[in-house]
């Protein structure tokens, strides 16, 4: 707002004619009621008279301009007001915009129905994986803001437990996962998700505790019936079916499986590759690892021509010719790939696919 001075400024121009005018319609005529005084008097009536005049008429023009200046003065106020109602008005339009959002958003639903400190924008997703009790591994999956960020994905093959054990198995991979933040100092999440019920739960909550993060909120999810446990609550918690929270920790965990599944398979079919091959006379590590870079895998090996194999680095014809051999009298009813097919494998760059 500007300073009165600054005011009193625009309006004193037009004020000061105002105040003449006003002035002027309402003294008496002097002049006719001096000139029926004697001469004495008369001049010095007429002396008073004009200092009273002349006080009189700054007296109405101080007015005019205070007059002016309070009605200039209260419509600055008024257009301040305005603009302040205005932007009032569009800081609640925001405001209401914002909660429509957060309405739809299912880290903050999640955040609600959890009764969670923060908002758990960063969550990870842990779970197990094995086959008949063999080949025991575990995935983490991290989302960012509800969604996969998939370069923060980890596996793990399970090292400690023998045998089908999902909770030591959780126990060991959770400690695992957290230890190794701690030391390289990174971020850790606001939230974990635990695929299974309340014992995985519990051996995971077990592991944070170990690296002093107790604290740390953390939940499981119960496939059969999406059953929400929270630690340190006795009744599991379930939402709606069609809640964007609970869509968004399943397609987490759906995530945790199938990450850790297609590593579980991975590993079970390099195994069975490795076992295959070494069976071979004249074959070592060496050239197993030729084999599986340039041919991808077991079945590609045995589709492979005689002269695809012979034409590898330290193989012969008569190698190659053992090694069909061998891999195809175990080899259950498949056509063989086409020739050209092969010999395009063949000429890719070898990999290390230990």
């Amino acid at each position: 707002m500007p300073h009165s001075a600054d005011v009193g400024a625009v309006v004193a121009v037009p004020a000061r004619q105002k105040a003449r005018n006003i002035a002027g319609d309402r003294i008496p005529d002097v002049d006719k009621t001096l000139s029926e005084l004697p001469h004495g008097i008369h001049l010095r009536v007429s002396q008073l008279q004009a200092v009273l005049d002349e006080n009189d008429l700054i007296d109405r023009i101080v007015a005019a301009h205070d007059a002016l200046l309070d009605l200039r003065l209260s419509e600055l106020i008024d257009v301040v007001g305005l603009a302040r109602r205005e932007q009032r008005l569009e800081e609640l339009r925001l405001t209401s915009d914002e909660a429509d959002e957060r309405a739809g958003d299912p880290v903050y639903e999640l955040q609600r129905q959890l009764a969670l400190q923060k908002v758990p924008r960063a969550f990870v997703c842990f779970d197990i994986s094995h086959a008949q009790g063999t080949d025991t591994v575990a995935s983490c999956v991290w989302f960012q803001n509800g969604r996969p960020y998939r370069a923060e994905y980890r596996k793990f093959k399970v090292k400690t437990v023998e045998g089908v054990d999902d909770f030591a198995s959780m126990n060991e991979v959770v400690s695992r996962y957290f230890t190794r933040r701690l030391n390289e100092e990174r971020s850790l999440p606001d939230l974990v998700v635990i695929d299974g019920g309340k014992g995985q739960l519990s051996a995971a909550h077990a592991a944070l505790d170990a690296v002093g993060l107790g604290a740390m909120p953390i939940i499981s999810l119960a496939k059969r019936e999406e059953e929400i446990f929270v630690l340190g609550r006795s009744e599991s918690l379930r939402l709606p079916r069609r809640s964007p929270a609970l869509r968004m920790l399943q397609q987490a965990r759906d995530e945790a499986h199938r990450f850790a599944i297609t590593f579980q398979r991975k590993r079970r079919s390099m195994r069975t590759i490795t076992s295959e091959l070494m069976r071979i006379p004249g074959v070592g590590e060496s050239k197993r690892r030729q084999l599986l870079a340039a041919f991808g895998s077991l079945q590609g090996v045995r589709d492979a021509t005689p002269e695809a194999i012979a034409a590898l680095p330290g193989f012969g014809q008569k190698t190659a010719e053992r090694i069909l051999e061998k891999l195809r009298s175990t080899a259950p009813d498949a056509p063989p790939a086409s020739p050209t097919v092969v010999d395009a494998v063949a000429a890719t760059t070898p990999t290390d696919l230990s």
